[in-house]
């Protein structure tokens, strides 16, 4: 959850929201479905009455489908103009030598345009 105001100040939902998250396993499915429900639409009502949005995290392959990725992206949100953390690039191809993939990120990372490097938030975290 991220403030919309404060340039998209992370927050936390409260405890009593987060503790109270159904799991399927532990009831039936009709009582999960129907806990998951109200508890998705107190969620709801929290994050609307404190202005709160979701910033979806996730990757995609660009060597397939990357124009319908991005267009489905957009139909259903919209970008951060700034990412909120560095994310794990991989910026080799066949040929590169992965032990030393660091150091190409990195090398890569430093010919995009100054305002690309800023957007991604300088160089990535690698994991």
């Amino acid at each position: 959850m991220f403030n919309q105001d404060a340039e998209l100040t992370p927050h936390h939902l409260p405890d009593n929201l987060r503790r109270t998250e159904p799991r399927y396993g532990e009831m039936g499915w009709g009582q999960f479905t129907a806990a998951n429900d109200k508890w998705n639409a107190d969620c709801n009502n929290y994050c609307n009455s404190h202005n709160l949005c979701e910033i979806w995290n996730g990757d995609h392959d660009a060597r397939e489908a990357i124009m319908f990725n991005i267009q489905r992206l957009l139909e259903n949100g919209s970008f951060v103009k700034m990412w909120k953390e560095p994310p794990f690039l991989w910026l080799l191809h066949h040929s590169d030598n992965a032990n030393n993939y660091q150091a190409i990120n990195a090398e890569r990372i430093s010919m995009l345009p100054a305002d690309v490097q800023k957007i991604i938030n300088g160089l990535p975290k690698n994991n």
